[in-house]
């Protein structure tokens, strides 16, 4: 694994958080100011963010290879729906921000730190495998993923939910990539730019939230460590267990694990604000399985790969 790559994509994201945690105590980022950058981050960076990882995927498999990765892709979200399920429902049974853990376990940072690594690890052709797991990531993101935030499973809350910004972009998406359009070049500029704030909007958010509700309540959760083992460890050995058993191609099976092995979503805070769901868990489990996985995320890659 590159480590220099690891270490900029870490350096980056803590900078960041730093950013958002100063700018919070220098009265730039109140709790007003961050709902109201979650909500920008949520319908528009990110569903820019989503028209330009799917409009931009070329697809040129033979019918061979498009199975193999559709298996790995279900599987995949198989093991990591299981997984979560798991943590729900055992370590953070009957308590309200379950969702939110199954959430943090289910969805991790593969974007941001995923595919850099994989680029480094693997030679950038192997980008299109990382994109081709982020379509069903996106889209899950924004619809089950809500629903486990939020906690709400009626149907007026559903038909929300499918009606949002980032849904109605991944169906946008989707219906230009099979019908092979692509977005002119000053409107793909256009957008690949506001997906870009993503990122970096998501981590300022996070670094506020921590300025505003980090404290020894927090810090005791002891959860949030279990959650880090549980997310960091054996998810990926869970992944590379069951893919090695049918994956003919090592690519693909490498692509998995190093998706796998990330942290939790940026995002979790932003959506954890904007449905009024446990901002102070989300932002510490995020910097926290951030902090592990400087450890983790090349342990794994040379234990598996």
């Amino acid at each position: 694994m590159d480590f220099n790559n690891l270490a900029t994509c870490m350096g980056t994201l803590f900078l960041l958080m730093a950013t958002g945690f100063l700018c919070n105590k220098a009265g730039l980022l109140k709790p007003e100011a961050n709902k109201m950058l979650s909500r920008l981050i949520i319908n528009v960076a990110m569903s820019a963010m989503i028209v330009d990882s799917i409009v931009n995927t070329d697809i040129n498999l033979s019918p061979s290879a498009a199975a193999e990765l559709a298996g790995s892709v279900a599987a995949y979200y198989g093991v990591l729906f299981l997984l979560s399920l798991l943590f729900s429902r055992t370590i953070a049974r009957n308590r309200p921000d379950s969702g939110v853990y199954q959430f943090m376990v289910l969805f991790g940072n593969i974007g941001f730190l995923g595919f850099p690594l994989i680029s480094s690890l693997f030679g950038e052709g192997a980008l299109f495998y990382a994109a081709i797991y982020n379509i069903p990531f996106n889209v899950l993101v924004y619809t089950y993923g809500v629903v486990l935030i939020s906690g709400k499973r009626d149907a007026d809350s559903l038909k929300k939910t499918l009606h949002s910004a980032p849904v109605i972009s991944a169906v946008v998406a989707l219906t230009l990539l099979v019908l092979g359009v692509r977005l002119p070049g000053f409107l793909s500029d256009a957008v690949g730019s506001l997906g870009a704030m993503t990122v970096p909007g998501a981590m300022l958010v996070v670094g506020s939230s921590l300025a505003n509700l980090l404290g020894r309540e927090l810090l005791r959760e002891w959860r949030v460590y279990v959650l880090a083992a549980f997310t960091l460890l054996l998810r990926p050995l869970a992944v590379w267990a069951v893919l090695r058993l049918f994956l003919q191609d090592p690519l693909i099976l490498g692509v998995s694990v190093v998706l796998s092995a990330v942290p939790a979503a940026a995002n979790t805070t932003v959506l954890c604000i904007e449905y009024n769901s446990n901002e102070g868990l989300a932002s510490f489990a995020v910097f926290m399985t951030t902090l592990v996985s400087m450890l983790t995320m090349p342990l794994m890659a040379i234990l598996l790969l």
